[in-house]
C-alpha cells in the first residue's frame, strides 16, 4: 500500500466525523458479549448513546455491527450479542440520535465515489502476470482492474525486463489489444521470445470496490471523502434540511479533486478493458 492510500477503515471514520455523525470508542477494561466499556467517551449523565450504531473495528469484532440499546457510566449495552470485548478494543458510534448515517450507508458512499472517480481519473499502475507468458496461447489476459496500457516487457533469462514493441497493423509482429475480450495478443518473433518468461503491463488502472476494512483506496481520499458527503448529503435531504447548506460545497471539492486527479497519459496508450 503506498503511503498515500487510504484504508476503507480510514475513509469510513474520516467521512463519519466530516458529518459530524462519530464517536471514537476505545475499551479501557474488559466487557461481555453485551457490553462495551469506555470510562473516556461514555457517561449517562453526558452523553446518551441509546439508538446508536457500533461498528467494531479491532479484532475479534472487526466490521461487526450492533445497537446501543443502554448508556450507563462507563458502559454501554450492546444488541445482538458481539464477541467479548477487551481492554483496548476499539469501535466507532455512528448514526447520531438516529438522524446521522448507519455504517452500511457510509460504505455505499464511499464505494460510489470511487465509481464516479473511475469515471475521470485512472492510477499509474504495473501489473506483473501471475503466469508466465506462453507463445503457444499467444495471448494475455488483461487484470480486472487494468484499463489502459501504454508499455509491455517480459522478463529473460538474466533477470533483465526487455521491451515488447507495440505491433504498427493487426497481424504485424508485437502486442495489440483486444478490449472486447480483455485480452493482449503477442505475434511473431517478440512471442517467442517471451515464452516461459514472466510479463507485466505498464498502464492505468481503475479503483476496485472496497470490502475489507484493510481494502487500500489510491484516490485522493479527501476528494473520496468529500464525494461520498456530497452523496450522503444529496440522499438525506427529505430527512433534514440541514444538508442543503453543504451540498454544493461537498460537491465543488469533489469536482475540484477530480481535476486534480486527472492523468496524463503516456504516448501509445491504449484501452485494454472495456
Amino acid at each position: 500500500m503506498a503511503l498515500t492510500d487510504q484504508t476503507f477503515l480510514q475513509l469510513i471514520t474520516r467521512l463519519a466525523h466530516e458529518m459530524n455523525d462519530c464517536v471514537a470508542l476505545t475499551a479501557t477494561s474488559n466487557g461481555t458479549t453485551t457490553t462495551f466499556v469506555d470510562n473516556v467517551n461514555v457517561n449517562s449523565g453526558r452523553e446518551s448513546y441509546d439508538g446508536w450504531e457500533w461498528f467494531g473495528t479491532s479484532s475479534p469484532n472487526s466490521d461487526v455491527i450492533a445497537t446501543v440499546t443502554a448508556t450507563s457510566t462507563n458502559t454501554l449495552t450492546l444488541t445482538p450479542a458481539v464477541t467479548s470485548t477487551t481492554a483496548g478494543s476499539t469501535a466507532l458510534l455512528v448514526n447520531k440520535r438516529g438522524r446521522g448515517f448507519r455504517i452500511q450507508d457510509y460504505k455505499r458512499a464511499i464505494n460510489g465515489a470511487i465509481q464516479d472517480f473511475n469515471g475521470t481519473a485512472l492510477i499509474p499502475t504495473i501489473e506483473v502476470i501471475g503466469t508466465v507468458y506462453s507463445d503457444t496461447t499467444g495471448y494475455i489476459t488483461v487484470p480486472a482492474t487494468t484499463a489502459e496500457v501504454y508499455r509491455i516487457e517480459y522478463q529473460n533469462s538474466e533477470g533483465r525486463w526487455r521491451e515488447i514493441k507495440r505491433a504498427m497493423t493487426p497481424g504485424a509482429d508485437g502486442w495489440t489489444a483486444e478490449p472486447s475480450a480483455a485480452v493482449i495478443r503477442i505475434e511473431g518473433r517478440p512471442s517467442v521470445e517471451a515464452d516461459s518468461y514472466a510479463v507485466r503491463l505498464h498502464g492505468y488502472k481503475r479503483q476496485a470496490a472496497l470490502s475489507a476494512l484493510s481494502d487500500a483506496c489510491s484516490f485522493d481520499s479527501g476528494g473520496i471523502v468529500a464525494r461520498a458527503a456530497y452523496l450522503l448529503t444529496r440522499s438525506a435531504l427529505d430527512r433534514d434540511p440541514k444538508y442543503a447548506q453543504q451540498i454544493l460545497l461537498y460537491r465543488q471539492e469533489a469536482d475540484d479533486a477530480m481535476s486534480r486527479l486527472r492523468v496524463l497519459r503516456q504516448p501509445g496508450t491504449v484501452t485494454v478493458r472495456l
